[in-house]
């Protein structure tokens, strides 16, 4: 999968990577459905 960004889009301030851990809000509110990529593509190109 080939990711383009067209730097007009990007601001200054962007953060370029952001990374953690969802074991807080799991222990809040219980485990995550986990949806498939394809699954989530499909309902963003067609919905």
């Amino acid at each position: 999968l080939a990711i383009r960004v067209n730097p007009a889009f990007v601001r200054s301030n962007e953060v370029r990577s952001l990374c953690g851990s969802n074991a807080r809000v799991e222990s809040v509110i219980g485990s995550l459905l986990s949806i498939p990529l394809e699954e989530t593509l499909s309902w963003m190109l067609h919905d």
